[in-house]
Parts: C-alpha cells; structure tokens; sequence
C-alpha cells in the first residue's frame, strides 16, 4: 500500500467484508497507523482513522535477524497488535505513541512487542544478545529486560 488510491481501494473492499492483507514499510504497529494516514491529506485523517478504527484487525511487523545456527540464518522477530476497544480508541483520538504500551500489557491476547518477540528469541537461543539489541527499537530497555530488570512498557518505567 504505496498510495492513496490503492489504500482507499483496501479500505473500500474491507468495509464490505472482504479479508484485506497489505504490506507496507514500517517499524511497529503505532507508526503504521501513522505512515497508512500519511497517505493522506490532515484534513482527511479523521475520516481515515474512523475507517481504521472499523476495519482494521491486527497488524505484523517483521524484522529479520541473524540466527545463531546455519540451518536457520534469519528468523523473524514479530510484533503483533489485534484491535481491541483500546486500540480502536488510540487510533480514533491519534495516540499512536501509546499503542506500544496496550501490545505489552496484552500478551495474554496474543499481542506482543518487538522487543518481547527479541526477548523470546535470546532466550530460546535462536538469536544473540547483540542481534537483539541491534534490531531492537528500544535497545537500552531491553538490555535491562534482559539483565533482569522490567519495565511497566517499552518506553520505561521501571517495574522491578
């Protein structure tokens, strides 16, 4: 989805209840809504944002990392966002920056953050710390996270 004619197209056809999967260039969830309203004048936003806020299920980031094994060069770290009357109010009032904060407290949905997706990989010991911390949006937060310390969200606040 590179222009405003082909989203508006999207929007049309999920409005009438057909599956919609497009692709486009973004860091997380939050900044897709913001590039996805890009494509259109600001005068035009409110209407967008009422449409996304309808039609709009989830949205995948993807990163690919370096692995640590040669039967599996690059994995895909993977944030995950599905729309819920949260996220559906972010998106109405345009507090994309918060969007972040509802994916980490909604693992239990099946949402996760980019740098939970990074977490689970280190861990696993499918990726190092150090591709890790390099794909990360938030590298000094997960740094802690994986030392130990936890954060309330991926922008901060310690937790214990």
């Amino acid at each position: 989805l590179r222009d405003d004619e082909s989203f508006e197209a999207a929007l049309q056809a999920s409005e009438t209840g057909h599956l919609v999967l497009g692709a486009m260039h973004a860091s997380s969830a939050g900044q897709s809504i913001t590039r996805m309203l890009d494509l259109f004048p600001t005068e035009r936003h409110h209407q967008i944002r009422t449409l996304l806020q309808f039609n709009l299920k989830a949205v995948i980031v993807q990163k690919l990392v370096r692995g640590t094994t040669k039967e599996a060069p690059l994995l895909p770290a993977v944030e995950v966002m599905f729309s819920n009357p949260t996220i559906r109010k972010l998106i109405r009032e345009g507090d994309e920056e918060k969007i972040i904060d509802v994916i980490q407290a909604s693992r239990e949905l099946g949402m996760q953050t980019m740098n939970q997706s990074l977490e689970m990989l280190v861990a696993s010991g499918l990726i190092t710390e150090k591709s890790a911390l390099e794909a990360s949006p938030n590298p000094e937060a997960l740094r802690m996270t994986l030392s130990g310390i936890r954060f309330q969200s991926d922008r901060g606040g310690i937790v214990g």
